[in-house]
């Protein structure tokens, strides 16, 4: 049976979370079923489980921004070849449309030019459709093309199938966005970073310059599956195959309270998420410390003086957002800043640990105290 046959999935992680995304697949196997280790590779890891399991890392897991799986590998060093090899593949046991999507990448091949190659493939799956027709349940249910990732590497062509759809950030939880929003996968990763020491006892954990509030929905939903829809539902892959269902439940992490804060009114009365406890202030001027029985951890992406303008400036912000952690009670503190930020200490102290990685192209530093 297909659900059961072992396929390779790819997730693909942003470049600096590779470490943390190997961490949280190994935590959540068990909701798949599975024993199976990952395999880590430049930007992401493969691992080979059942279709049946691996369609619902694009639920579990909250780190990948899309995950693909492998359909095969061809060698040609020449067009022709190419065509040839291209259009004996199966595709109508692989795809439910006949126009896909192409996503065409190459490194150190004799074919270079993409557009040739897509082209050439394009070509090569109408003649399979000649040769065996894809069936017509595309046009009868209204099915989007599918997107083929096509990478090229030292004359290896490699085929993958997009199983996502929109991007894994897009969890479809909140569609209330400030002005510079943090996408929800960099959120989770700095989320694994911050708890990967896990509390003694239930804590508070505020946001105090939360703009939507992504790090609290991130907090709060990382071990239940992502409910959106996804690419492969539709696929003819997962066809005839019972809807995924986790094999075993997840402990949250110990977090009693969540409180987000804003100088933005007009944003933070737009979130009514009831477990968590919203308000409006400015934290550089006079910090608003939320009251709770628990240790108190801070999480916040304060604005970088790009997209959100710092009157003040990024030094004298910076300086000011200092002094004003430095005069919370509180046990951890992560922040989000960009890489040319200038240091800045809290209560004295520089951060213990730094998480790097890239947000929109920016390098990004998650500065990490431990209080």
């Amino acid at each position: 049976m297909r659900a059961s046959q072992p396929w390779c999935f790819f997730c693909v992680i942003t470049p600096g979370l590779e470490e943390l995304a190997l961490a949280e697949f190994l935590e959540k196997r068990a909701l798949l079923g599975t024993t199976v280790d990952p395999i880590a590779l430049p930007g992401g890891f493969e691992v080979t489980i059942p279709w049946e399991q691996g369609r619902a890392l694009t639920a579990v897991l909250k780190i990948p921004t899309r995950v693909m799986v492998r359909l095969t590998t061809v060698t040609a060093r020449d067009f022709p070849k190419l065509f040839q090899k291209a259009s004996d593949l199966p595709w109508t046991q692989w795809l439910s449309h006949p126009e896909p999507l192409w996503k065409v990448s190459i490194h150190q091949c004799r074919l270079m030019h993409s557009g040739r190659v897509e082209e050439t493939l394009i070509e090569a799956m109408k003649k399979a459709h000649v040769k065996k027709p894809f069936s017509n349940r595309w046009q009868k249910e209204n099915l989007s093309p599918e997107t083929l990732y096509v990478r090229g590497v030292d004359d290896v062509w490699t085929f993958s199938l997009d199983i996502t759809g929109i991007a894994l950030y897009k969890r479809g939880v909140s569609d209330i966005k400030g002005e510079a929003p943090l996408r929800e996968t960099l959120a989770a990763a700095c989320l694994r970073f911050l708890f990967k020491d896990a509390p003694s006892e239930p804590i508070h954990l505020w946001d105090p310059m939360c703009g939507s509030g992504t790090f609290l929905f991130e907090a709060l939903g990382h071990q239940l599956p992502t409910e959106r829809e996804f690419a492969y539902q539709t696929s003819v892959l997962n066809l005839g195959v019972a809807p995924w269902k986790p094999k075993t439940t997840l402990t949250p992490w110990p977090i009693e309270k969540c409180s987000g804060h804003d100088l933005n009114p007009a944003l933070v009365n737009r979130l009514v998420e009831k477990s968590i406890t919203w308000g409006v202030h400015d934290v550089i001027k006079a910090p608003q410390v939320p009251v709770s029985d628990g240790p108190l951890w801070i999480v916040s992406n304060p604005p970088y003086g790009e997209r959100l303008a710092l009157p003040e400036g990024i030094p004298e912000f910076s300086r000011k957002l200092s002094e004003s952690l430095s005069n919370v009670p509180c046990e951890k503190v992560l922040l989000l800043v960009p890489a040319s930020w200038p240091d800045f200490k809290i209560k004295d102290r520089k951060p213990q640990e730094i998480l790097r990685f890239t947000h929109g192209g920016l390098a990004v530093e998650a500065r990490l105290w431990k209080l």
